[in-house]
């Protein structure tokens, strides 16, 4: 079997005919391929929500663990109200003006909790993004923050 010139001309044809319709289809879709767009958003929160995570007993097992440090992303006027014995401040509103007095501490440990106020609260995932974006690897969330942890009828230090 032999193609003539007829016969490469048509698959030719076909070929980009199936480019151009694949290319509309994409730019037309509700969540298209990023060819030509930029990645949307929920790709970035996503990549967020890959932090392991930590509850009430593991973080309650932390205290006896030198090589860990316990993050509150609370503001500092909250965090002097109460938080959980062990962990040291670092605000998110304020994450520049604390984090190079922290850095060291930071830097010596293991691995890093970050907690916050609650379920609701997103600061916590907020300041491991910031932290990860600074080279740390090692962080965990404790979703449930102060409201879990009160809720446990755990300690609270001031």
């Amino acid at each position: 079997m032999c193609l003539s010139k007829k016969n490469i001309g048509q698959m030719l044809v076909i070929v980009f005919a199936s480019v151009v319709c694949g290319l509309v289809s994409n730019f037309i879709a509700e969540k298209p391929l990023p060819l030509f767009k930029a990645l949307a958003k929920p790709f970035l929160i996503a990549s967020a929500a890959s932090f392991s995570e930590a509850d009430a007993d593991f973080v309650r097992q932390l205290g006896a663990d030198s090589g860990s440090v316990l993050v509150d992303a609370r503001p500092a006027e909250i965090y002097r109200q109460g938080h959980i014995p062990g962990a040291v401040s670092l605000p998110l509103s304020r994450f520049d003006d604390f984090i190079a007095e922290r850095m060291e501490q930071l830097r010596a440990a293991r691995l890093l909790v970050v907690y916050c106020s609650g379920w609701s609260c997103n600061d916590s995932h907020d300041l491991a993004r910031r932290l990860q974006n600074k080279g740390f690897k090692d962080l965990f969330l404790y979703r449930g923050g102060m409201e879990d942890w009160l809720e446990k009828g755990n300690v609270v230090a001031r």
